[in-house]
């Protein structure tokens, strides 16, 4: 079993950060070859990732207080973590289609969303 399956609270969100670091050297790489806003992309991706882990963390502690309150026998619901994850989204692409910024930052902000659910993909795949 690997340490991602033993404890991922704790290891998804350094294993996503070491993965946004190695993108934002790949952003940096490509900056230089092709013309566009490395700043811009850079942010997006970070911030896009803090969301990401926000959202992560949610679904944690949301989960943690859903099963304590269900072993308790109390009525318990996931849906106020889910309705805050997906409003926590929408802003984020609201705020970059507002900023009329480019694809390249909005493919940023699509990746930094998807990071959680890329480095546990890659656990995976790695393991085998």
């Amino acid at each position: 079993m690997s340490k991602l399956q033993e404890n991922p609270a704790r290891e998804v969100p350094m294993r996503v950060a070491i993965c946004v670091v190695a993108l934002t050297v790949i952003i940096f790489g490509v900056s230089l070859f092709v013309e566009f806003s490395m700043i811009y992309t850079i942010a997006f991706l970070w911030l896009a990732t803090m969301v990401n882990l926000i959202c992560f963390r949610l679904i944690v502690k949301g989960t943690e207080n859903f099963l304590a309150k269900q072993a308790a026998g109390i009525k318990a619901s996931m849906t106020p973590n889910l309705i805050l994850r997906y409003v926590l989204y929408i802003a984020l692409f609201l705020l970059i289609f507002y900023l009329d910024r480019n694809i390249y930052e909005l493919a940023a902000a699509i990746v930094g969303v998807s990071m959680t659910s890329i480095v546990i993909k890659l656990d995976g795949f790695l393991a085998k």
